[in-house]
């Protein structure tokens, strides 16, 4: 469930979702 759209997100979002992700 990584591959949301990131390409839709901004890069602050991403790295936010990113943190989420490998917490």
């Amino acid at each position: 469930m990584a591959k949301i759209k990131h390409k839709n997100v901004t890069s602050k979002q991403a790295a936010g979702f990113a943190r989420y992700a490998y917490e």
